[in-house]
């Protein structure tokens, strides 16, 4: 009996292990009746490398630090070394306290796992059957309905899952046979958590008529990650055409059929290291870009990006910081590098054309535009506004009133880097003049 369980583990993590030169195992050890099973299979396997255990604390429960002792105890007397961390919930995480958790959890794993080491979770095939519902009903797409992963990168290490093809009901007759001890959660019970209430009230009903639907599932989990990888690759040949990320031109997106086009805006997102919008925000984004609609807008928001059309180029991006902590006069000096969400100034010694040193010496301020500015740029005789340079160059509306705005004696002088007065011409006397520097600024092109 348990030589079959055994065997199973062993081809899971054995791929793994000599690939990626693992030499140290990370038990997740909760104390639960699954992780339970896997700290005392684990060993039975010979692997020839090192194991350890790791306990997270929430510190939610109130038999938290009993759970913790249990823990402890348990590897003692396996003679496995546990690492216990406390990770309270950052409270500013999306979802429940469940989610808050898991979040805290892996966060506290990946400090630990380092090159060459290996974190394993008891996740198994009814687990995956859960996830892979939960997910069906909120509406995923394949990325979601892959399911829990067997194996991928995770910190500097990686993680597997080796019970993914081992039924829950084998877990427990495991844990019966080695006559073990394990900690039971209350809150597993609690059907107001969704997860709990589909394995309490619907999967029971569920085994009765398909009594393998959690292998089943596995397979169609492990059908999906073939079919991500597809569309990941699609998704390369597509992206690799377009040489500015930063700067996209639409054609090269709706180019394409809508499903094709929504798969490439989807990986370009993602690659920008942007949170991926909802299905209904990348669809709306789409439709801007095929202009589908009379209303379809230049400018569509999800939390924690933002996406702008201009002159038949796509801009993503992360929302820029409020400028409303910014006073309305700063001073520019030297010694320092002024900084705003918008962008660092700074002031470096030029032999060209640049701000006198007696500017400097009497003060410049940094203001943003209100409206109405002018200027005489350099080598100029005439006043421009900024809204005809800011034209003129094609800067994108959204930088418009995000450039910093310097100015000498309450008269506007310069343009961030973009442009100078002409005054600086009457300023011939000095011997030092500075070239200013806008660096760390979003695109304005």
């Amino acid at each position: 009996m348990i030589d079959k369980f055994l065997a199973k583990i062993r081809t899971s993590l054995n791929e793994y292990i000599v690939s990626k030169g693992i030499r140290t195992v990370f038990i997740a050890y909760s104390g639960g009746q699954d992780s339970t099973v896997l700290l005392h299979t684990l060993p039975k396997l010979d692997l020839g490398i090192e194991i350890k255990a790791i306990h997270i604390n929430h510190l939610i429960q109130e038999e938290s630090f009993t759970w913790e002792r249990h823990c402890k105890k348990n590897c003692d007397n396996l003679g496995i070394d546990l690492i216990i961390k406390k990770a309270s919930l950052d409270i500013k995480s999306p979802g429940g306290t469940e989610a808050q958790a898991r979040v805290a959890r892996y966060l506290s794993f990946s400090q630990i796992i380092s090159k060459n080491q290996l974190l394993v979770t008891a996740h198994h095939a009814d687990d995956q059957l859960e996830t892979f519902l939960l997910r069906l009903l909120r509406g995923s797409g394949v990325k979601g309905l892959r399911g829990i992963l067997a194996f991928n990168a995770f910190g500097n290490g990686y993680l597997a899952r080796p019970f993914l093809n081992i039924t829950k009901s084998e877990i427990c007759i495991i844990s019966q046979y080695l006559k073990l001890d394990w900690i039971e959660d209350i809150s597993n019970k609690d059907i107001s958590f969704d997860r709990n209430y589909l394995r309490h009230k619907i999967l029971p009903q569920v085994y009765k008529r398909w009594p393998s639907a959690q292998i089943v599932t596995t397979r169609a989990s492990e059908k999906m990650v073939e079919a991500e990888s597809l569309l990941n690759t699609l998704a390369k040949i597509d992206s690799d055409r377009i040489i500015n990320k930063n700067k996209i031109p639409i054609d090269f997106i709706t180019g394409y059929d809508k499903s094709r086009s929504r798969n490439l805006l989807r990986s370009l997102i993602s690659d920008l290291g942007l949170p991926v919008p909802s299905s209904s925000q990348l669809e709306a984004l789409l439709d801007s870009l095929l202009i589908l609609r009379n209303d379809a807008k230049t400018q569509v928001n999800w939390k924690g990006a933002e996406a702008r059309i201009f002159k038949g180029n796509l801009y993503l991006f992360k929302p820029m910081e409020s400028l409303s902590s910014f006073k309305n006069e700063e001073c520019l000096s030297r010694e320092k590098t002024w900084i705003s969400p918008c962008g660092d100034l700074s002031l470096e010694v030029t032999l060209g054309s640049g701000l006198p040193d007696s500017w400097i010496n009497e003060g410049l301020h940094v203001r943003f535009r209100k409206g109405g500015e002018k200027l005489i740029i350099l080598n100029s005789t005439h006043h421009k506004t900024l809204k005809n340079l800011f034209h003129s160059k094609s800067i994108v509306p959204w930088m418009r009133d995000k450039i910093p705005l310097i100015y000498y004696k309450g008269q506007l002088v310069a343009v961030a880097d973009l442009w100078l007065s002409d005054r600086i011409n009457s300023e011939k006397k000095d011997d030092i003049f500075w070239k200013i520097n806008w660096s760390n600024h979003p695109s304005i092109y």
